[in-house]
């Protein structure tokens, strides 16, 4: 796992080497064994490496016919020694054991169609000397991340967008769409990011930019599909389940460094570690946090796993210094994620981290099981909404968890554009209407005319989906996955020198999943809801001994406490601050309701996390 980088001039004009430098020199932590730079007239590309795989010769960026094909590759491909076979009974020999080598090859032999090939997460950036273009890739299901700016000049890319706001070029004005996003979801969705000719490169999209198309736009090369197979029977997909994700843990334990796994003692976690356990001949190291407030405190159920698997279990109490929180991890974490991020999970993901990269340079993780398998709280509560039943999420989900007349018709029904006013209104952090409220008048004339809006919209009506749920599975694929729970993970842990790996979400996991039919996976045997149905039972045949059917716990910290009791004066302070980006932004009047009093700040925990940590990322970066 690794940080890329690089510059490209369309006219051939050297790429000056300080830009190169600041370029990589602002992702060291991704890559703290080692860097590189290549250049020639009008490229450079830069590399940070974290060896996990051919730890002597895997040196980037790595070269292939010369310097006919030069890459910077960040990831991991899994099927590499298959492909590397492939390609050498086509002729072609190789100098390395290193999977980048193969990258390098195989995009000799299939150009941009080699990433259909490719099972792994990777970022990566190709340049063809012989077409004088830039080849971008990022994996199907967006672990790892890839950023890019162009300009009338040439392109500049990172793994990281603190790398890209190095070059003092780049631009550092607001987009205010994203901003509208950001408030509404409390991350900003790819393609776009917080500043205005930004990009991610999108999950599943490849990328080919060179001086006779430097406006290319990106193109889709994969895409989840739902296409429910109705003949098979739950124990089917029970055994399916059992080989597919099994299979995909094996591929995803080749490493030369010694690696372990998160274990929260969840359903998808505890999956991940128990097929681990098959797997390897010595005992998985097993790392779990704990806090002191039981709310956050899933030690006990973790306990249980490791125990029954026979893990080497690392479990760590975190005392999270609440005073620090706002002048060193906040400030941290602004500078890391390099535009505003406001999922406080963040918080524990990155103190996990840190407690596993003490004796491991790799981690597996249980990231993506929700998604696939309809875990999440918020399927109820839309279908509940749909059903007459009251739209705000705490309110709604105790009732809707119960058998209710038309839930299950609705769910298994085809999918209604309606739907999603209500999915809006589940996941707003600041609903339309306070956002409406918040933003000074001509902010909010700007936004108006935006289209940030419709962008979720766009993404459901494209998934082509037999049902209501698998359509909502599709949009989380593609938004709140790779936008905010990837996202998290992979500058949390990398900010610790971590590699990360998620086999829920190996790409023959997620086409299996979508071959599953709704009803199994949100529907128990009585036609009750039952979030994670199929996963949960699966689950309780491999560990009997653990409660997998307990309501569904965040990974999070107690902030509203802490906002509501020992910070409260200094967020009031900080957030009522007449200067600073949100008395610019918003109407200060309804910021300072947010924390008129104790309480206030604590019922608008999460909404006061999102302007605390908007301010420390303007104070940050100096935007204004």
């Amino acid at each position: 796992m690794c940080g890329i980088s690089g510059i490209v001039f369309w006219d051939g004009r050297d790429v000056p080497r300080p830009d190169i430098d600041a370029l990589w020199g602002a992702q060291r932590h991704r890559g703290p064994d080692g860097h590189g730079v290549w250049s020639a007239p009008g490229v450079a590309l830069a590399h940070n490496r974290l060896a996990i795989i051919d730890l002597a010769s895997g040196q980037q960026p790595m070269r292939w016919r010369g310097d006919r094909f030069v890459v910077t590759y960040n990831g991991e491909l899994y099927n590499f020694r298959e492909l590397r076979a492939e390609l050498q009974s086509g002729g072609a020999q190789f100098q390395t054991a290193s999977d980048t080598e193969v990258v390098l090859a195989a995009y000799e032999k299939w150009g941009a169609r080699c990433v259909d090939k490719f099972r792994g997460m990777f970022a990566f950036a190709l340049w063809d000397a012989g077409q004088r273009s830039l080849f971008l890739a990022r994996d199907r299901a967006g672990i790892k991340p890839l950023y890019y700016c162009r300009t009338s000049e040439g392109i500049a890319f990172s793994s990281e967008l603190q790398g890209l706001l190095a070059l003092g070029g780049t631009t550092r004005a607001i987009d205010l769409g994203s901003l509208d996003l950001y408030l509404h979801y409390q991350y900003i969705p790819a393609p776009r990011t917080i500043f205005a000719g930004v990009n991610k490169l999108s999950p599943a999209h490849v990328l080919t930019a060179s001086a006779s198309s430097p406006a290319a736009a990106p193109s889709r090369y994969w895409r989840p599909c739902f296409d429910p197979d109705h003949g098979k029977t739950e124990a089917y997909w029970r055994e399916a389940l059992d080989h597919e994700i099994a299979e995909a843990v094996r591929c995803h334990l080749v490493s030369d460094v010694p690696f372990g796994a998160f274990l929260s003692g969840g359903v998808d976690s505890s999956i991940v570690a128990y097929q681990m356990s098959r797997l390897m001949s010595q005992p998985v190291k097993a790392f779990t946090i704990g806090f002191d407030e039981a709310a956050y405190d899933e030690r006990a159920h973790a306990a249980v796993v490791a125990n029954s698997i026979g893990a080497e279990h690392h479990c760590e109490v975190v005392h999270v210094n609440k005073y620090d929180l706002l002048d060193d991890l906040l400030i941290k974490l602004a500078r890391h994620y390099g535009e505003p991020f406001a999922d406080a999970s963040a918080i524990p993901t990155y103190c996990v981290s840190a407690v596993a990269r003490r004796q491991v340079k790799m981690v597996l993780s249980g990231d993506g099981g929700d998604e696939l398998f309809a875990g999440y709280n918020t399927y109820p509560a839309i279908l509940g909404a749909l059903n007459g039943r009251p739209a705000g999420l705490a309110r709604l989900l105790p009732a809707a968890l119960r058998p209710a007349d038309g839930i299950r018709a609705r769910a298994l029904g085809p999918p209604r554009r309606d739907a999603m006013a209500v999915h809006s209104r589940v996941y707003a952090h600041f609903a339309d209407e306070q956002r409406q409220a918040l933003y000074r008048p001509d902010i909010r004339r700007m936004i108006s005319g935006s289209d940030a809006a419709d962008h979720f919209q766009r993404v459901f009506d494209e998934a082509a989906a037999p049902d209501l749920i698998s359509a909502l599975q599709y949009l989380d694929l593609q938004t709140y996955l790779p936008g905010d729970i990837l996202a998290k993970v992979d500058v949390a842990s990398m900010f610790n020198s971590l590699e990360v790996r998620v086999p829920l979400l190996d790409h023959h996991v997620i086409e299996l999943a979508g071959r599953i039919p709704a009803r199994y996976k949100l529907f128990d045997d009585s036609g009750a809801l039952a979030p994670k149905h199929l996963l949960k039972s699966y689950a309780a045949g491999l560990l009997p001994s653990a409660d997998f059917d307990r309501p569904k716990q965040g990974f999070g910290v107690p902030i509203a406490r802490w906002f509501g009791e020992e910070l409260y004066e200094v967020v009031k302070d900080r957030l009522t601050a007449p200067t600073g980006i949100l008395s610019r932004l918003f109407e200060p009047a309804r910021v300072a309701e947010l924390v008129a009093t104790p309480a206030a700040a604590a019922a608008h925990a999460p909404r006061v996390w999102s302007l605390l940590f908007l301010s420390a990322w303007s104070d940050e970066w100096s935007v204004s």
